[in-house]
């Protein structure tokens, strides 16, 4: 009897180790898994990868409606968190949010809660599209915008970016007004804009390249609530004739002239920022927005774990643009810390270190947000904040298609909604 009872002792203490040696299985492409890692050397984690095809489309819904997973980190505007709250029960987050999620801004809470949990806890935020930022000065200089305007800022983006120069109601909202740019702009003299590009990056393929950039701004304003948009509409039509109208602008004068040192200014640029997105309708003010967040499986065998994986993701997230209140000191250090030990990571050199740790203790925003900015994201962008969702569409090789000719517009209009069909 004693023997059997130790090897039942045995067999005991046998499951319990290969429960304990289990790992945390994560759905995870940002860098919490490292920073998880780091702090918790002693477990195992094991990352589930998507897999993606030659067009970019991957397989990352497939997985998180498997549930298969303890902890992931999604991205609004490619899942539906509401069908996913219904599929695969997740954890209400409420408890490990900064303030208990007291201070997070209204449309970012919106977007996280599901069934009166809040489900996800946010990390990064970007545009959906990319905002197109315009140079002030060389506005200015060119005649094209009136230089005694006020000083505003058109949206938010990283700080070397930031646009702040002229009225709002200067730069163009819409894809109409920013063809009329384009149209003003080339009327000008060539020996005026010598030295100058309407966009550097993009020296032809401008129908592709503006195409491709308003059919996503289009879905990220006009999908439905279930994520899909209808390309057969007199909306889409005008945008489209828009973006022939700003290609041809751009076309009727395709030589480069470069200033007397080789210079070649941009008066338009493109980046992730928030609120400089081109507009599909006239008047409107929302800024579609995606956000990355983590979520937690509440059917995990180690919540405890996961937990601490969504802890861990919350150390590198962006809190400034989430919560109407942060400590802006101490994240201003925090980012110079970051920095600081990316670079001694990758062996910079001690001078470069040295400055760094000089502008961090002088609290100086060089490689942060300044306060002014972060107000003027708080007045002016989150408010018009949205979260949507909506289906991926290979919208680059369909606008290639239709720049090479190869599809007129009811052609490319028939291919966008089939696409959505898939």
């Amino acid at each position: 009897m004693k023997k059997l009872f130790a090897l039942l002792l045995a067999l005991c203490a046998l499951c319990g180790t290969a429960l304990a040696a289990e790992p945390l299985r994560v759905l995870d492409g940002w860098f919490a898994a490292d920073r998880y890692e780091k702090r918790y050397p002693e477990r195992a984690l094991e990352r589930i990868e998507p897999l993606y095809d030659e067009t970019g489309e991957g397989n990352q819904n497939e997985l998180l409606f498997a549930g298969e997973w303890d902890a992931a980190v999604i991205e609004t505007n490619g899942t539906d968190l509401s069908a996913l709250c219904a599929e695969i029960p997740l954890l209400d987050l409420t408890d490990i949010a900064p303030e208990k999620g007291g201070t997070m801004y209204p449309a970012v809470k919106r977007a996280l809660t599901c069934e009166g949990k809040l489900i996800g806890l946010p990390m990064h935020i970007f545009g959906c599209t990319m905002s197109l930022e315009f140079s002030d000065e060389l506005l200015a200089r060119l005649g094209l915008a009136d230089a005694e305007k006020p000083e505003t800022l058109r949206g938010l983006s990283y700080r070397a970016k930031i646009s702040l120069g002229l009225a709002y109601a200067e730069k163009p909202e819409t894809f109409a007004e920013l063809a009329g740019l384009a149209e003003r702009y080339m009327a000008l003299p060539a020996q005026t804009r010598r030295g100058t590009a309407f966009d550097a990056d993009v020296r032809d393929g401008w129908l592709r390249y503006y195409l491709s950039y308003m059919i996503r701004c289009y879905q990220a304003q006009c999908a439905d609530a279930n994520g899909e948009t209808d390309f057969d509409t007199p909306l889409f039509r005008e945008n489209l004739a828009q973006v022939e109208r700003l290609n041809a602008a751009l076309c009727a004068d395709t030589k480069i002239l470069r200033g007397k040192n080789g210079e070649l200014r941009s008066l338009t640029c493109a980046n992730s920022g928030l609120g400089g997105e081109m507009h599909v309708r006239e008047g409107d003010t929302a800024v579609p927005a995606r956000m990355y967040a983590v979520i937690v499986n509440a059917n995990s065998p180690r919540r405890e774990e996961a937990l601490d994986y969504a802890r861990a993701a919350m150390d590198e997230a962006e809190s400034e643009f989430f919560y109407a209140v942060v400590d802006y000191d101490a994240r201003l250090r925090e980012a110079y810390d970051r920095l600081i030990a990316a670079q001694i990571e990758q062996g910079e050199a001690q001078s470069v270190i040295d400055r760094l740790e000089k502008l961090r203790d002088a609290g100086d925003p060089l490689h942060y947000y300044t306060k002014e900015a972060l107000e003027a994201y708080a007045r002016d962008v989150a408010p018009r904040l949205t979260f949507p969702h909506y289906r991926w569409l290979d919208d680059w090789n369909a606008a290639g298609d239709y720049a090479a000719g190869r599809l007129d517009a009811d052609a490319l209009i028939d291919r966008l909604n089939r696409l959505m069909e898939k």
